[in-house]
């Protein structure tokens, strides 16, 4: 396994299979995949700060299975998880998603967002655990899946395990085809069936693009959203 602590605060995944990233004084990390070989990714995330926002963007064209977990290092740590993922071309992704509390006053909101084309799928399932102990902790869920055609696949598993009273947590799941009174909307406006399609896909990534001002970032994610 590698492991990486860095003081930088973007990773482009494109050869390593297994990470440990440290966000260590990190208030903000982004991790970009970008592969077309490899197709297992386990990940990591060891939080310490009193808040961090991961952004994780999927742009792979290849078959994917990806493991996700976050440790909490210290008490009053709290991460914040925007994750988007398009998968297209025939192509099948699973995506686990682990917040493991152990101690108090941690704090997990994660937010996932993924779209299907092509006689694709895509299948989330997000856990959160909070121990014994782990008073006055949060966990926080939103799963949002979105279908372009009838040929495409989704779904989605929110788990929530809670071994302590005094905490708080929450989930949202929804998956769907493209919403039409967006689509109408966007029309109504002078936008083409394709154009608005694509508008909404993109819109999924905005946060991202915006959040960070890197080039190569932006390069990959933009080149990729073109051609859907």
């Amino acid at each position: 396994m590698d492991k990486l602590i860095n003081n930088h605060n973007v990773t482009i995944l494109k050869h390593n299979s297994k990470l440990e990233i440290s966000l260590i004084d990190q208030e903000k990390y982004l991790v970009l995949i970008n592969d077309k070989s490899k197709e297992k990714y386990d990940l990591d995330f060891t939080v310490n700060n009193k808040f961090t926002k991961l952004f994780i963007a999927d742009i792979s064209s290849l078959n994917l299975n990806c493991n996700i977990k976050f440790n909490f290092l210290n008490e009053s740590a709290k991460i914040y998880l925007y994750m988007a993922s398009l998968t297209e071309q025939k192509f099948s992704k699973n995506f686990k998603i682990h917040a493991y509390h152990d101690k108090k006053q941690t704090i997990s909101d994660l937010h996932i967002y993924g779209v299907a084309k092509d006689e694709s799928s895509i299948n989330v399932i997000c856990k959160s655990e909070i121990k014994e102990g782990s008073i006055d902790s949060e966990t926080h869920q939103e799963i949002r899946l979105t279908i372009l055609d009838k040929t495409s696949k989704a779904s989605s598993d929110p788990i929530l395990i809670i071994d302590e009273n005094e905490i708080m947590a929450s989930h949202a799941n929804a998956i769907g085809m493209l919403d039409r009174e967006q689509i109408f909307y966007l029309q109504s406006r002078g936008l083409s069936y394709d154009n608005a399609k694509n508008l909404i896909i993109n819109g999924f990534f905005k946060p991202i693009i915006d959040e960070f001002n890197n080039y190569n970032v932006q390069e990959n994610i933009m080149t990729k959203l073109e051609r859907v």
